[in-house]
């Protein structure tokens, strides 16, 4: 059996940071303040455990955005993930949370020259994971009662949202190509649309699943408002909305509001 590698004791707190920046970024040197005698061992030692912290980092930025990965192809995701490992470290140990700044970095990737709609279709993974995995709420049935009995009260009321509810504005037709990479011809749905056009959608999860609704402008510029914390009276009043009943059915029965609280704006 070789020898186990340990930490120098009185180097061993500040040499923290130069392992993690030599584990995420290959050309670093391997730091010292390990006791072994042989360098060599060290080497090898060290290159195998940082592939297999790399191999992690690619693998669960491929499992969180797996259509990214289909856009880009297979090889061309792997050195994009490089990349982003390397600029972007992990900030907690939960790697499910991995990739907060994908859709930010994509904006000013060489790769959006051709495919600017990555971006948005980054952005809506990622919110897809965290609507996922966003705590548990329990609507409040009381909510229909208001709806239904005090318009008076209703329109000084404020919202709750649930929260998984995620509110996207896009600047290309993300969710549409998402959707369409979901389909068995999805070749066929791709070529029939264009990518350019903008799209908001609102994300729920009802019954644990998330899913996507795509919403008109003035729709999505109302959710906005409300969930920023505005009344309805006085969002309505800057943003009017056509069939408000059937956007508030679709928020009652995607479990999108859980609460109601009076208060003026």
């Amino acid at each position: 059996m070789g020898q186990p590698i340990r930490m120098c004791r009185k180097r061993g707190a500040g040499v923290q940071a130069e392992i993690k920046r030599a584990l995420l970024h290959g050309s670093t040197p391997i730091p010292d303040g390990f006791e072994l005698a042989d360098r060599r061992v060290i080497s090898e030692r060290f290159s195998i455990y940082r592939n297999n912290v790399h191999n992690s980092l690619l693998d669960s930025l491929a499992s969180i955005f797996p259509v990214l990965q289909e856009l880009i192809g297979k090889q061309g995701f792997r050195q994009l993930a490089r990349e982003y490992v390397a600029l972007y470290p992990p900030e907690t140990p939960c790697l499910f949370e991995y990739g907060a700044h994908m859709a930010k970095y994509l904006t000013a990737h060489a790769l959006a020259l051709e495919q600017p709609y990555l971006s948005d279709v980054a952005c809506l993974e990622y919110s897809l994971l965290m609507a996922c995995h966003a705590s548990d709420s329990q609507p409040d049935s009381d909510i229909l009662l208001m709806l239904a009995s005090d318009p008076d009260a209703l329109d000084k009321a404020r919202f709750i949202f649930a929260p998984a509810v995620r509110l996207l504005q896009l600047d290309y037709a993300g969710a549409s190509i998402w959707q369409a990479h979901q389909q068995a011809d999805c070749r066929e749905r791709l070529s029939q649309l264009n990518v350019y056009r903008k799209e908001n959608l609102l994300i729920s999860r009802p019954e644990y699943c998330p899913k996507i609704n795509l919403l008109r402008s003035d729709e999505a510029n109302l959710l906005k408002r409300l969930i920023e914390g505005q009344s309805l009276g006085f969002a309505l009043s800057l943003t009017p909305v056509e069939e408000l009943e059937s956007l508030f059915q679709y928020l009652i029965e995607g479990g999108c509001l859980i609460g109601l609280r009076s208060s003026e704006f």
